[in-house]
């Protein structure tokens, strides 16, 4: 089963703020597009299967159905990088610096600077909206599979 790279299926708001993300990035001569954003029930089931029903290793925790992930509300997408050919920035710091600056300051999250272990995405590519969070809660919406929000995480609110 593909991924979904049409844009026009996420919240309008995170579409407007990962492009802008986008543009960033190419203003200093990286090339980022993204490699998945929506996902259907059925897809999000699909990656789910991958390490239980199939072959392959666990990459989501979220079924689809009893645990959502935050691409199924349209706001979430992973991104890769283009040179010459496909790349992973590994420990070239500008990219990766220029990518957290791009993110906070269009009011995104990105897997790079999660402060708990994620081990699913293992490679920092991970954008999504911040959701509006209260410090005195330990954990992240059911409905929400991004993973727990700690204190000191407050979401930034939308510009």
């Amino acid at each position: 089963m593909k991924a979904d790279r049409d844009l026009t299926k996420l919240d309008q708001t995170f579409r407007r703020k990962l492009e802008a993300v986008v543009r960033d990035l190419a203003g200093h001569g990286i090339k980022a597009f993204v490699t998945e954003g929506f996902r259907s029930v059925e897809r999000q089931q699909w990656l789910w299967a991958q390490g239980r029903a199939r072959k392959g290793p666990i990459v989501t925790k979220c079924d689809g159905i009893q645990r959502k992930s935050v691409h199924q509300g349209g706001h979430a997408a992973d991104i890769a990088f283009r040179g010459a050919k496909l790349y992973q920035p590994g420990n070239n710091p500008l990219v990766w610096e220029l990518l957290d600056l791009s993110a906070k300051a269009h009011g995104l999250s990105w897997k790079g600077t999660w402060n708990f272990k994620d081990h699913l995405h293992k490679d920092h590519l991970h954008l999504e909206l911040r959701v509006r969070w209260d410090p005195a809660q330990e954990r992240t919406p059911k409905w929400l599979c991004g993973g727990p929000r700690l204190p000191g995480r407050q979401a930034v609110p939308a510009r």
